[in-house]
């Protein structure tokens, strides 16, 4: 099970590949957005209602987590947030922060069939009721 928030720091020898990232997000459910702010931008304290995930391409993010911490987020590294937990982000550094992130609804839960509604009987509706249904004719 997922705790609120961690991270996965990039461990490959090779630079990130956008394309690849994102094809790994949708995937995994979720849908994809692409970021491109520059230094020093930022993105105030906000939560979702959904679970997301910030994957970086290139720069360096710097999320701040509600009850976690402040960490920052370099090429390839990705953050893992659900849903309902307050968040910021900001671009540290010289460089502009290229990044996706992805969001995820929780599963729907199944409902069944609907039941079906029993028509009332004549004598079961009020009296008012009952003539202007006889009068429509039904």
């Amino acid at each position: 099970m997922m705790t609120k928030y961690h991270i996965e720091k990039w461990r490959e020898i090779h630079a990130p590949n956008a394309a690849m990232l994102r094809l790994l997000l949708e995937r995994e459910g979720y849908c994809v957005y692409q970021w491109c702010e520059q230094p020093g931008a930022t993105r105030g304290m906000n939560k979702r209602l959904e679970a997301q995930s910030y994957w970086v391409i290139s720069g360096v993010l710097e999320i701040s987590v509600e009850a976690s911490g402040t960490f920052q987020l370099e090429a390839g590294d990705r953050s893992f947030l659900e849903g309902d937990l307050y968040h910021s982000a900001r671009v540290v550094g010289d460089e502009p922060a290229l990044y996706f992130i992805g969001s995820k609804l929780p599963p729907k839960k199944k409902r069944g069939r609907p039941k079906k509604v029993k028509k009332p009987a004549e004598d079961e509706l009020p009296p008012e009721l009952g003539d202007l249904l006889r009068m429509l004719g039904e």
